[in-house]
């Protein structure tokens, strides 16, 4: 499938089955996601895969940010990809400056969501889909 089809015929999926992903799939959409630019090179992002039950309960109950519908999607996900950084790197320089007019906060953010893009581009191209619930 070609970059504009897969743009024009992604769709966010909000009705699960139970069956699990393959680990090895999803690291390999990880790997994808990891080529994203950095700013200064400064590889911040962490990815948590989640599959177990209760910790997928868990962040449905107390990390949708009151967003009921986005809890219920995600309590009936067999799995999940958390993406996180490490604050205090993207947008300093390694004296601690703030290295841009935005700081750590604003440069982390873009940085999170071309990453979050890429494993949503990854996971259609692989034939999987997804829901994205935003910043939390």
């Amino acid at each position: 499938m070609d970059a504009i089809n897969m743009l024009k015929s992604r769709r966010s999926v909000r009705k699960f089955t139970d069956e699990k992903v393959d680990r090895e799939l999803i690291k390999e959409i990880v790997d994808v996601a990891r080529y994203s630019p950095t700013w200064a090179n400064s590889q911040t992002t962490r990815y948590t895969v989640v599959d177990d039950a209760a910790t997928l309960d868990k962040i449905a109950n107390d990390g949708i940010g009151g967003f009921e519908f986005n809890k219920k999607t995600t309590g009936r996900a067999s799995g999940a990809v958390v993406v996180s950084a490490v604050k205090g790197l993207s947008g300093f320089s390694p004296d601690g400056e703030v290295s841009t007019k935005k700081g750590q906060r604003r440069m982390g953010d873009v940085r999170r969501w071309r990453i979050m893009s890429d494993i949503l581009l990854s996971s259609s191209r692989k034939g999987y889909r997804y829901c994205y619930h935003g910043h939390l």
